[in-house]
């Protein structure tokens, strides 16, 4: 199991950081549905799908 979390773990935080940096160098009119900050949220707050 434990072999199973810190790999998880690190793919989950390399994402999140991933998807949070996209987000906040994206200029703001190329970004649909949601304005930045709201994305930004989903990405912080949902941690576990807010990446994908």
């Amino acid at each position: 199991m434990g072999r199973f979390i810190i790999p998880a773990a690190i793919i989950l935080a390399g994402l999140t950081l991933y998807a949070l940096f996209e987000a906040l160098l994206t200029p703001a009119r190329e970004v649909r549905s949601l304005p930045k900050a709201a994305w930004v949220a989903v990405i912080v707050l949902v941690p576990l799908v807010g990446p994908l």
